[in-house]
């Protein structure tokens, strides 16, 4: 949810949109939402997310605003470190985790087991900025110091030009 649009929060909108990027006729059928799949009466979902990356804090603010009142409980990866082997048989520790998906199988083995509830004050935060977030409906969410913010189609333009140069490369 870093990109595209999230005003309708609906895996058709995102997919139209994103179709218009492929070269192919292929429909996209990726865009499904976790909360889509699971019925209620499954119990509660663990929110497994981080808040340096726009796509897992994306999801994280959608979720729980999508979420509402039934139960979830969340493990927030953000700036953790897991212990590491090195080749020489020493112990170090990895870099902060920005996003699960970026974890290794054995960090989340760590965390199992610690999940909490959000507390009803940060319930409403995250609804309030995923609501800002929905009202802008920016093609771009950047993480920032205050958290995720709407960033226009030009933001990583001048980035993307300062990485060209005229000379061929292989």
């Amino acid at each position: 949810l870093s990109c595209g649009p999230i005003d309708p929060l609906s895996a058709q909108t995102r997919a139209a949109w994103w179709s218009r990027f492929r070269e192919n006729d292929r429909p996209i059928d990726v865009f499904r939402f976790p909360w889509d799949s699971v019925p209620p009466e499954h119990g509660a979902f663990v929110l497994w997310f981080g808040r340096h990356t726009a796509w897992d804090h994306g999801f994280f603010l959608a979720a729980v605003t999508v979420l509402g009142d039934r139960p979830f409980k969340v493990i927030d990866v953000t700036g953790r470190r897991f212990p590491m082997k090195r080749r020489d048989g020493s112990i170090t520790l990895t870099q902060p985790a920005p996003a699960p998906g970026i974890m290794r199988p054995e960090d989340f083995r760590t965390l199992l087991g610690t999940e909490r509830a959000l507390t009803p004050r940060e319930k409403n935060e995250a609804s309030a900025r995923w609501r800002a977030l929905t009202r802008e409906n920016a093609r771009f969410r950047i993480v920032s110091g205050e958290g995720l913010v709407s960033a226009s189609e030009d933001y990583f333009d001048a980035s993307i030009l300062d990485a060209v140069t005229t000379d061929p490369r292989p």
